[in-house]
C-alpha cells in the first residue's frame, strides 16, 4: 500500500480471513474491513466526533477520516508551530493546575518540556509529570499521582475503582491505574493527551479515588 495513507486504513483484526487483501482504494478515507470491524468506528482523538460513513466499497467501509477530524486539525494548525503550540498548552495546563490546587510547587522543570509538580492536597500528597513528546506525531505523557495513606499491595488496580468521568477512564493509557511506590504510597494514572481543563477533573477525580480506596 502507498505509505502516504498507511495510516488511514485500519485493516483487519489478526483472525480476518480476509487480513491478506489490500484494498485498491487510494485516497484520504479511513477504510475498515466489513467482514471483521465492522464494529469499529473512527473518532476524533481531540474531540471524540465519530466519524461519517461514506458507505461501502470493495469489503471496506469508507469514513471520512482517521485521527483528528478536519475542525480540530483546522484549530490546531491556526495555532502555529507544533512545537510552539505544544510549549504554550504545557503552560497552560501548568498554570491551570497550580490555579486549583494552591499547595503545587514545580519540582522539576526540563527546557519546557517536561514538568513535575508537587505538593499537598489535603492530608495527601500529590505529584504531576506533564510531559510532551520531543517529535510532531508522538503522544504526550501526563501522569498523575495521589498518595495513598493505607497501606495497599503493589500493582493494577481496577478501572471501576476509579472515581473519574467515563470520557476520561476512556483514555486511561494502557496499565492504568497502578500502585506504585517510591518515596511514598501512591495511586497512579495515565494518560497520552489532556485538555487543560481535563487535567483538573482528572487531578480531582484521583484524589477521591485515593480517598475512597483509603476507605474500603
Amino acid at each position: 500500500m502507498d505509505r502516504r495513507y498507511a495510516l488511514l486504513w485500519f485493516g483487519h483484526r489478526g483472525d480476518c480471513d480476509a487480513r491478506s487483501t489490500v484494498p485498491r482504494y487510494r485516497g484520504y478515507d479511513a477504510l475498515v474491513c466489513t467482514a471483521c470491524m465492522l464494529d469499529f468506528v473512527p473518532s476524533c482523538t481531540m474531540c471524540t466526533t465519530a466519524a461519517r460513513s461514506l458507505g461501502d466499497h470493495d469489503g471496506y467501509r469508507h469514513y471520512t477520516f482517521a485521527g483528528m477530524c478536519p475542525e480540530c486539525v483546522h484549530r490546531v494548525r491556526s495555532a502555529g508551530p507544533w512545537k510552539q503550540r505544544r510549549a504554550a498548552a504545557l503552560a497552560a495546563r501548568v498554570d491551570a493546575l497550580a490555579e486549583a490546587f494552591a499547595g503545587l510547587v514545580i519540582e522539576r522543570a526540563t527546557t519546557g518540556k517536561r514538568v513535575v509538580m508537587s505538593g499537598a492536597v489535603g492530608d495527601r500528597h500529590v505529584r504531576f509529570t506533564l510531559k510532551l513528546a520531543a517529535r510532531e506525531y508522538e503522544d504526550e505523557r501526563y501522569v498523575l499521582r495521589a498518595e495513598l495513606l493505607v497501606a495497599r499491595e503493589l500493582g493494577a488496580v481496577d478501572r471501576s475503582a476509579l472515581l473519574l468521568d467515563p470520557a476520561l477512564l476512556e483514555r486511561l493509557s494502557e496499565g492504568s491505574p497502578k500502585i506504585v511506590r517510591d518515596d511514598r504510597l501512591w495511586l497512579r494514572i495515565a494518560f497520552l493527551h489532556l485538555g487543560k481543563i481535563d487535567a483538573i477533573v482528572a487531578a480531582r477525580g484521583l484524589l477521591a479515588s485515593a480517598e475512597a480506596l483509603d476507605r474500603a
